[in-house]
């Protein structure tokens, strides 16, 4: 059982789901994101860090194909790792970011 709801990334809204089985070929992966499908897939086994920051690399990818954005897959893993660590050690930032009355302008 999993805790997952659809996430809205732009105009977009994307299913997650886990996988006992994730693999690119002969490479075990963590975490994909299928464009096409507007599904997040996750490895069921990994521990809970390695699927929030797994959560977090697909959720990059996910943005940055809404825009037509070219990110180096290097940039996606450290922007994950370190955007999971900011909101770790700073407990109030994410409420603070979406605290009531904060509008945030889209481009």
């Amino acid at each position: 059982m999993t805790d997952f709801h659809p996430i809205r990334i732009g105009p977009f809204t994307y299913e997650v789901e886990e996988s006992p089985d994730l693999h690119d070929g002969a490479d075990r992966l963590y975490g994909e994101v299928d464009h096409e499908g507007l599904v997040i897939t996750l490895h069921g086994g990994s521990a809970l860090a390695r699927k929030r920051v797994s959560m977090l690399h697909e959720i990059i990818h996910a943005i940055a194909n809404a825009h037509g954005v070219t990110i180096e897959e290097q940039a996606v893993v450290v922007l994950a790792g370190e955007l999971l660590q900011v909101l770790t050690d700073n407990l109030w930032l994410p409420g603070w970011l979406l605290r009531e009355g904060i509008h945030v302008e889209r481009a």
